[in-house]
């Protein structure tokens, strides 16, 4: 009979897969010793194969724990691996016992995992092809402790490659033995790795494997009941088959977890599960994310609820802050977005104000982002104050040592979108101030978005130095990244749009917004980046600025600045003219040229280009419309012609002229939301 070493560690804590492996830095149960007294019995011939499975299991009791060896993190599968080659080459492969090899497959189970790549349970695998060439039939225990291998190898939500071995292993099982306690066990583990897959099917693979359990569990004899099988089917195994569904795709993947879920808490209630076995954590909060991703944030309520409930009855059962951030995630996803900002911001509330008694549920810093996102999705008149508010309320908290609820650039990012999204009339130094705050900060640096949506405030400024501040931003951006190389920092496109735009709705010079879009088709030549390719905004906004100069002596160059940004767009291969650049263009017209033959050439010209190109939409008839004789409309529009009218004089337009009452090929091309 094997003698069994007592050692000195908590066996049940060293296989605990809850808990990552400890590093030994001591031999504290007396495995190392063992393995010199082999090492000694081995060297004067003494060593027999009892010899070896004493310190087989010396180390097997260590389970998870780690240790260093030759410099090198080793474990327990690692060292009896060692030993059991040790004793082959000492006896021969037939005459080691089946016992001693179980030793070293249930040493690759123990210590299985995804992380690394040490690979146990291929290692596990490749044993047992060599045991079945040796001996004529194993038995089932060597291959339970492979399929337990591979069930932990098995990384969560990567292809299941591991569950098919394992699915491969328990048909085996099942063809071999009747065995309540094997069997059950086996379905237990298989159920678990479906749990971690992310291939397709794994849920329902997982459904299969609880329901055979479930009816396994009924028919138990009484021999597997005094062995503890009916104990395997508890609140773990529900657990794994809810995160099956739970972070199932299909449709019903969120019910199906909810309806297992309530299957647990019931059983729970009667007293089905073995003691210690509760309900945990992980499994609502999974049912709680799967009603999230669907919107429905009255069933992750519910959910949360429920576990509120129960938790009096449990030992370790407590929502935390992922409890409360999975319903708010769900509501930030619900459709009602006024309801979703009334619930987000009471359920922030209740958890900043009971925190203090139950820590776990303490605010954080996705918390509070959530929060910023109801609001800026939000109808509501304050959005970027109110988001700001939540910005600066994070800050001091931060501040004061809470390292929960860090900032991040993006969070600034989402305040000063907020405000080039509004209407607030201090916007533009409001959005400046928080950017000169990011670039005071260690923690959250601005990059281009901050830049950019800065600008963008300062392009509906009334202030009359915003150009110049939009363009001193510009360069500032330009000299960060090249100070830094730092690629979230270089101006694209829009950043050249939003500075364009500055100047066009500032009255800035169209000679700057003209040097601007030729800097940027410069870049765009020389890397040929997507994020600096030229749009028609571009060119559209380099037409307004022109239109909007009102200096006399400035208005020829103007002119010449549109004139060849007009031609270049229709000869480009990169951008084509819309309904925008028409409008535009006839806004320079009347703008900028004289009442006379030139403009009436202009005009003629243009417009019959846009009713070729079906792109007349209502901007373009405004400009039309507004800059030029009624004669010259009419005979555009191919309305009836009033002989006594002039063609050049302007007056009043008097008819009301809409889209719809023209050809509708003239409108064709033209967006409509």
């Amino acid at each position: 009979m094997t003698r069994v070493l007592k050692l000195n560690i908590d066996e049940h804590l060293s296989r605990d897969r809850a808990v990552r492996p400890k590093i030994l830095d001591t031999d504290i149960d007396g495995a190392e010793r063992v393995l010199t007294m082999l090492n000694h019995l081995i060297d004067i011939n003494a060593a027999t194969e009892e010899s070896f499975r004493i310190a087989m299991n010396a180390f097997l009791r260590r389970g998870r724990f780690r240790w260093m060896r030759h410099q090198h993190v080793t474990c327990a599968a690692d060292q009896i691996e060692d030993l059991l080659e040790t004793l082959i080459e000492l006896k021969s492969p037939s005459d080691v016992s089946i016992a001693t090899y179980n030793l070293a497959l249930e040493a690759y189970a123990v210590c299985s995992t995804p992380r690394g790549e040490r690979d146990y349970a291929r290692r596990a695998e490749s044993l047992v092809k060599r045991m079945e060439q040796v001996f004529e039939v194993l038995p089932v225990e060597s291959y339970k402790h492979v399929l337990h291998a591979f069930a932990w190898q098995q990384a969560n939500l990567e292809e299941g490659e591991c569950a098919r071995k394992a699915c491969e292993l328990l048909k085996l099982i099942e063809q071999r033995t009747e065995d309540g306690l094997t069997l059950m066990q086996c379905y237990d583990w298989t159920l678990e790795v479906w749990s971690k897959s992310g291939s397709a099917g794994s849920a329902s693979e997982a459904q299969v494997l609880l329901d055979k359990m479930k009816t396994l569990n009924l028919t138990l004899s009484t021999n597997d009941i005094e062995n503890g099988a009916h104990l395997i089917l508890d609140a773990d195994t529900y657990c794994n088959a809810i995160l099956a569904w739970a972070k199932n795709s299909v449709s019903t993947g969120a019910v199906r977890a909810n309806d297992i879920l309530l299957e647990m808490v019931d059983r729970f209630n009667k007293g089905e599960f073995a003691p210690g076995s509760e309900p945990s954590l992980i499994a609502f909060n999974g049912v709680m994310a799967a009603w999230g991703r669907q919107g429905r944030a009255d069933m992750a309520e519910n959910v949360l609820k429920l576990m509120d409930e129960l938790r009096l009855k449990c030992t370790n059962l407590t929502p935390d802050a992922i409890s409360y951030n999975s319903v708010i995630h769900a509501y930030l996803r619900s459709a009602d977005k006024e309801l979703a900002l009334q619930k987000v911001s009471e359920l922030v509330k209740f958890m900043e104000d009971n925190y203090h008694k139950q820590p776990a549920i303490k605010p954080n810093g996705f918390t509070y982002s959530t929060l910023m996102k109801c609001w800026i999705q939000s109808d509501r008149e304050d959005v970027a104050e109110q988001s700001e508010a939540t910005l600066m309320r994070m800050q001091r908290l931060w501040d004061s040592g809470d390292i929960s609820v860090q900032p991040t650039n993006r969070m600034f990012n989402m305040v000063i979108n907020a405000y080039a999204k509004g209407n607030s009339r201090d916007a533009a130094r409001k959005a400046v101030l928080l950017l000169e705050s990011m670039k005071q900060s260690e923690l959250c640096q601005p990059d281009v978005v901050t830049y950019t949506s800065v600008i963008e405030c300062l392009s509906k400024s009334t202030d009359p130095q915003s150009a110049e501040k939009a363009e001193e931003l510009l360069s500032e951006a330009f000299q960060r990244y090249q100070e830094t190389k730092d690629n979230t920092l270089r101006p694209n496109a829009r950043t050249f749009a939003m500075v364009i735009l500055t100047l066009a709705r500032t009255n800035g010079s169209a000679v700057k917004a003209r040097e601007l879009l030729v800097q940027l088709l410069e870049l765009y030549k020389e890397t040929n980046d997507p994020d600096l390719r030229p749009n028609e905004y571009l060119y559209n906004y380099v037409l307004n600025c022109a239109a909007n100069t009102i200096e006399a002596s400035k208005k020829i160059v103007a002119f010449q600045i549109a004139a060849m940004t007009y031609q270049e767009m229709r000869k480009s291969n990169l951008v084509r003219p819309d309904s925008f650049t028409y409008a535009f263009w006839l806004k320079c017209c009347n703008n900028l040229i004289p009442p006379g033959d030139l403009r009436k050439k202009c005009v003629e010209y243009a417009f019959e280009e846009c009713r070729k190109e079906g792109l007349v939409s209502k901007e373009v008839l405004l400009r039309l419309t507004q800059g030029n004789p009624p004669k010259l409309v009419d005979k555009l529009l191919d309305f009836p012609q009033n002989s006594k009218a002039s063609d050049t004089k302007r007056s009043a337009y008097r008819r009301v002229i809409k889209v719809q009452d023209l050809p509708r090929a003239w409108s064709r091309n033209v967006y409509r939301k």
